[in-house]
């Protein structure tokens, strides 16, 4: 247990440098590697979000079992530094995977369902198992019960994982399509090249 007060001033500690810090670094991390613009580049910007995420979601499990302030305050600043670091391709990427045409649309569409499916809802289902712990279990104090609902908030980014797995694996399919069309596309030229050395009357009488 430790004061109030040391809590909520570590809080906001955290919570105004973490996503702060972790949004310049995330940006200055993508624009070394050139970017996400560009099939290869969007790959390799995903791969990088993925590792940023991978990251945060061990420190989270950390913090599940995490019962000391001072441990607790420098890992929650680690999860939110390496949560924030995602934001600015991942923010990035979807916009510009979308036709131009309709990008305001999306990111109108991206911006609700953020806000709905994911600020949104944690406080809801966390909230949720609060009051079904609390009720379930009646010796889990109070405590006890926002420390599952605590738990469930952390182990959310689990999902962000499994979603950036998926949208590298999408942009590498992507990345290697596009190479095969341009291989493709460079060697046809040089077919009808070699075919006319062949038989360059039976090219002239095709033309």
């Amino acid at each position: 247990k430790a004061p109030v007060q040391l809590v909520n001033s570590l809080f906001i500690v955290c919570a105004a440098t973490g996503p702060t810090s972790g949004v310049f670094f995330g940006g200055w991390c993508i624009d070394q590697r050139g970017g996400y613009k560009g099939t290869l580049q969007r790959v390799m910007a995903l791969e990088m979000c993925s590792c940023f995420g991978a990251v945060a979601f061990c420190i989270a499990i950390g913090l599940s079992f995490t019962r000391n302030i001072w441990v607790f305050a420098p890992l929650l600043w680690m999860l939110l530094f390496f949560g924030g670091a995602t934001l600015p391709a991942c923010s990035g990427i979807v916009v510009s995977v979308v036709p131009r045409k309709h990008r305001t649309v999306s990111s109108s569409v991206s911006l609700v369902v953020f806000n709905l499916f994911g600020y949104c809802l944690s406080l809801v289902l966390s909230g949720y198992l609060m009051e079904l712990v609390a009720s379930a279990y009646p010796l889990c104090d109070f405590v006890c019960s926002r420390t599952y609902g605590f738990h469930v908030v952390l182990y959310w980014s689990g999902f962000a994982i499994i979603y950036l797995v998926l949208a590298t694996l999408a942009a590498r399919r992507a990345a290697e399509s596009a190479l095969a069309e341009r291989a493709g596309a460079a060697i046809e030229p040089q077919k009808q090249y070699q075919q006319h050395e062949r038989n360059p009357l039976w090219s002239n009488a095709a033309e």
